[in-house]
């Protein structure tokens, strides 16, 4: 249901382009309605955000946005829990809201020890001598220019790609949040972390493709990896004009839904001996007659093993059976499936 006064056609087309580059079915046309298909997150596009939920059969107002939240913590997305402050009457979650709440409290924790410090090249003119003389910049100056010296070296510093970094991804999500919370600590965090860009107002994206951690700097990898995401893509700044795409961040419901219950399984099942993986030797279900090569792999969404012996192959269905419906409700297709399981690893 797009907002009133918005050209919904527009947006819709708008959103089917994006959905070109995402690898999974995000979004469909049914009689030229917009419509989610395997997709749960949120989007921005043409000063809209749509939030697609997962459907939970319930009648209470924000059972879907927390059932959301509750399996991205579930699958590891999120390691927090959230709960609402108490109201009268409560609004609905908004997923990006809270993404951003996660984002700046890790934030938060990796900078309660100071801004990151690293030995970071130089280049600069200095009327001392250190690290090493730079000839080739040396070579283009006249004999007069010679009272300062362009000099190379690597001072210990806040001003690095790491810290860059940092400042990047809280300069973004503080442009992204409608949440005063949010907004008011990721102001303090862009505050601490001031001293680490002098370049002018408008800070580039960094290289997030050559920054290496160090192991003792390996608590800064979830922040990094946010980072890099929200930078594969632009994010709408108000203060510039001119058309800009949004924040879009979607997950498949199917591929949520095993991360969660593979860690419930396996939590469930420790204390029985019994480990959980999602890979092992690859087994096929037919042979070709021409050449013998094996075809059609069987990659069931989980093996159970005791010790190092396969004890049973188990499937994730993102389905509600019925008492009242023929068979249940079930698909046959999704026995024959796991039938096939069951006898071509011998379970």
């Amino acid at each position: 249901q797009m907002p009133e006064g918005s050209d919904g056609r527009a947006i819709a087309a708008r959103v089917m382009r994006i959905s070109e580059s995402i690898p999974f079915p995000a979004f469909r046309m049914n009689k030229g309605r917009l419509c989610a298909a395997e997709a749960v997150g949120t989007i921005q596009v043409a000063g809209v955000r749509i939030n697609v939920l997962p459907k939970t059969d319930s009648s209470e107002k924000a059972r879907d946005s927390d059932f959301l939240v509750n399996i991205l913590r579930a699958a590891g997305y999120l390691c927090r829990a959230h709960t609402s402050s108490g109201a009268v009457g409560t609004s609905v979650r908004d997923p990006l809201e809270v993404m951003i709440s996660e984002a700046a409290a890790e934030l938060n924790f990796v900078l309660k020890d100071g801004v990151p410090r690293r030995y970071q090249e130089k280049q600069e003119d200095s009327r001392t001598l250190r690290g090493r003389i730079d000839f080739a910049r040396l070579a283009t100056r006249l004999p007069s220019d010679l009272t300062v010296l362009p000099v190379r070296h690597t001072p210990l510093t806040v001003q690095n790609d790491l810290a860059h970094c940092l400042l990047w991804l809280a300069t973004t999500l503080a442009r992204l949040t409608r949440s005063s919370f949010n907004r008011q600590l990721l102001t303090t965090l862009i505050g601490r972390l001031s001293a680490v860009w002098n370049g002018g107002h408008k800070l580039p994206i960094p290289a997030f493709a050559k920054l290496r951690l160090a192991p003792s700097e390996a608590h800064y990898k979830r922040v990094l990896s946010l980072a890099t995401l929200l930078s594969q893509g632009q994010f709408v700044d108000p203060t510039f004009a001119g058309n800009t795409d949004g924040f879009t961040m979607l997950f498949p419901l199917q591929h949520l839904f095993e991360r969660a219950l593979r860690k419930v399984l396996a939590e469930t099942l420790s204390d029985c001996g019994i480990t959980i993986k999602n890979s092992g030797q690859p087994l096929f279900l037919l042979r070709g007659n021409d050449d013998g090569d094996n075809v059609l792999r069987l990659k069931p969404d989980y093996l159970l093993y005791r010790g190092n012996r396969l004890i049973a192959v188990a499937d994730a269905k993102w389905k509600r059976f019925n008492e009242t419906a023929r068979a249940y409700g079930a698909r046959r297709e999704d026995f024959y499936q796991v039938n096939a399981y069951l006898d071509t690893f011998a379970v």
